[in-house]
């Protein structure tokens, strides 16, 4: 890259921490570049996997407020698809799903919310729900070896409080890590896991559910990020 100014010491160094960010960084959506008609938004990236936006852009549920996807109902059909073939995450590789969220507080508690998916509910499912103290509980649902639906609860965060959230999957060390704010608060035995991945690619919000809140920063990699690179990456988002 060229920048148009020189950089200090402090800078340079800090161009040597974030460099890993890029590395294997397959789509980025940061809702900054969109279509007029608010149909598809641009990859950030510089790789090209434009996303379609789906069900509620004609309504007042979805909208991009500055830098990220607000959707306020969970009634009607709104998200984000990208799902062009050379975006899928092969089965059983690696990755790491990175965003960042603010919640609204759902309708009801008794309808868990859509808020992101590898491979379209038949990998990893993140979800959020009115948890019973008022919280927003943020929960991992994934399929097993028996296609049968496994839910973890990952953490509870207040309303309308932004938080980073990563998920990753490393097939070599052979371990599945959330991370919340950089730190690692959940971890799967992937032996249990389903498929990881199939032809339903990257989904953010459904059809029949979507999320309360505003999501922002959205990245998907083909490769593990270390926990040097989570901490860094929620440092970035703020």
């Amino acid at each position: 890259a060229i920048f148009p100014s020189a950089f200090s010491e402090t800078g340079i160094s800090k161009l040597h921490r974030l460099a890993p960010l890029f590395q294997g960084l397959v789509a980025r959506y940061s809702f900054e570049s969109h279509s007029d008609a608010l149909d598809t938004v641009d990859d950030a990236s510089g790789n090209g996997h434009t996303a379609t936006l789906f069900g509620a852009p004609s309504f007042s549920d979805l909208a991009i407020e500055g830098t990220s996807l607000r959707v306020d109902a969970s009634t009607t059909s709104a998200g984000m698809r990208a799902d062009d073939d050379t975006l899928l995450v092969a089965p059983l590789s690696s990755f790491t799903i990175a965003f960042r969220f603010s919640a609204f507080s759902p309708p009801n508690d008794a309808q868990p919310l859509d808020l992101l998916s590898i491979a379209n509910g038949a990998g990893i499912v993140i979800r959020q729900r009115l948890a019973g103290d008022g919280t927003i509980s943020i929960d991992t649902t994934f399929a097993d070896e028996s296609d049968a639906a496994n839910t973890v609860s990952f953490t509870s965060i207040p309303p309308s409080e932004a938080h980073n959230f990563a998920w990753v999957f490393d097939r070599d060390a052979n371990t599945m890590t959330g991370y919340f704010d950089g730190v690692a608060v959940l971890h799967i035995d992937p032996s249990t896991l389903g498929d990881l991945g199939n032809d339903g690619g990257l989904v953010v919000g459904s059809a029949t559910a979507p999320f309360a809140g505003l999501l922002d920063d959205v990245r998907l990699y083909k490769r593990a990020l270390s926990p040097t690179d989570i901490a860094a990456l929620a440092i970035v988002g703020g």
